[in-house]
């Protein structure tokens, strides 16, 4: 049995015995395992519909925040590789590791703008989403 369907599993035995019971607390929010599922399910549709797919990579740059846990279950659902940046590094060091591992899709945090506004000029153009305080994303 892999990680995913280990994690999968924990996932659909909170679903089936008690779908409202807290799946995730993060500073002063409460997400339910049915407020979770339906999330990630989602999100992992609206990565599918940007043709993101099984063995893929989507990068994200983003502090801990519930939108990167999103970000990875979805990964998970899909069979995508959720590949996390670090969130200290400057537009140099993530085009570095941006060029290695080639992602279909990048996820940032409004907070990061500068940084990736610059990185975007380093790399070539792919999907990009932002999340955060004045994003148009909804996660």
């Amino acid at each position: 049995m892999s990680r995913f369907d280990k994690l999968q599993s924990l996932l659909e035995n909170g679903l089936s015995t008690d779908s409202h019971r807290v799946a995730i607390r993060f500073a002063d929010q409460e997400i339910s395992f049915n407020e979770l599922d339906l999330k990630m399910r989602r999100l992992a549709a609206g990565l599918e519909d940007q043709g993101v797919k099984q063995g893929d990579r989507v990068a994200w740059f983003m502090p801990n925040c519930l939108e990167a846990v999103f970000t990875t279950l979805a990964c998970y659902r899909i069979g995508a590789i959720s590949v996390p940046l670090n969130y200290r590094y400057l537009a140099d060091e993530a085009c570095h590791v941006m060029q290695e591992m080639q992602p279909s899709l990048f996820v940032y945090h409004t907070d990061r703008t500068d940084v990736v506004s610059s990185l975007m000029g380093m790399v070539d153009l792919l999907p990009v989403f932002a999340v955060g305080k004045g994003a148009a994303a909804d996660f």
